[in-house]
């Protein structure tokens, strides 16, 4: 390093927290373990389900449209507080989470009711949807028009309801590597920001002659000749004007007297 040189940079490391492996294993074991917890700690459920249908009854004729009209009420009537604090002291369990768990809907182009109804346990779930539909059925018979047949009863589920275990905590550990990969990557852009990259830092450090590397050659070039002017011209060397002056040997303590020729007149 001469000293015309510019002093080099002196680099700065970011600190050892600052990696984003680190990050990225931070954040993704908290996400993982807080899923897991979840899913494991969250309480199972069960669904069950019964089908009831109407039919017109009586001996004047009724419309496909008239009763597709007139089934509606029964769902209202179905999912009602009367019918679910019945359906809810049948089978021993609170009447608001009955409530809560209970979803009465009516199938496009259809006259059937579905009730679903989801408990903590099997057994419960299938008592209080058939309970429902039994209560629905028993009000349908003295409507002289429409008249309701359980079309498939409740079972009790063998299955819990929703997504297996195993499959939330597949999901989770998906959700824990691209939260993971996001929190490294974040970290990587704020150290380039923050700190540079480790390429654009010159080593400090005299710089190493040429040629003394390692595997290195030493290259010379020619350098190139001088172009006289165009404006000069070579002249021929003249003879010393004092060529045929005579001499005479100096010294110092003799006078020095010289004859002159007498000028031809």
């Amino acid at each position: 390093m001469t000293s015309l040189d510019p002093p080099a940079p002196t680099p700065q490391h970011p600190p050892l927290l600052l990696r984003g492996w680190l990050f990225f294993l931070v954040a993704a074991l908290a996400v993982l373990a807080g899923s897991a917890a979840h899913v494991v700690t969250r309480p199972v459920t069960w669904s069950a389900q019964a089908v009831i249908a109407f039919v017109p009854v009586g001996e004047r004729p009724v419309s496909a449209t008239s009763v597709t009209l007139m089934v509606p009420r029964y769902v209202a009537y179905a999912a009602s507080p009367y019918v679910v604090r019945q359906a809810a002291a049948t089978a021993g369990v609170p009447s608001t989470d009955l409530q809560n768990s209970l979803t009465v809907t009516m199938p496009a182009t259809t006259a059937n009711v579905a009730i679903t109804v989801t408990a903590q346990a099997a057994a419960t779930a299938a008592e209080a949807a058939n309970r429902i539909a039994a209560l629905v059925i028993e009000r349908a018979s003295a409507d002289p028009v429409l008249g309701g047949r359980m079309l498939a009863r409740a079972t009790v589920p063998t299955s819990p309801a929703g997504p297996s275990e195993a499959t939330l905590l597949g999901g989770a550990a998906v959700a824990a590597v691209v939260v993971g990969a996001l929190a490294a990557s974040g970290v990587r852009w704020y150290v380039r920001r923050r700190y540079g990259s480790a390429e654009a830092y010159v080593p400090v450090g005299p710089r190493p002659a040429p040629g003394s590397m390692p595997g290195t050659l030493l290259a010379t070039a020619a350098l190139p000749r001088p172009i006289p002017p165009e404006d000069t011209v070579e002249m021929d060397s003249l003879d010393d004007p004092f060529s045929d002056v005579d001499t005479v040997r100096f010294d110092p303590g003799a006078v020095i007297t010289r004859s002159i020729a007498p000028s031809s007149r």
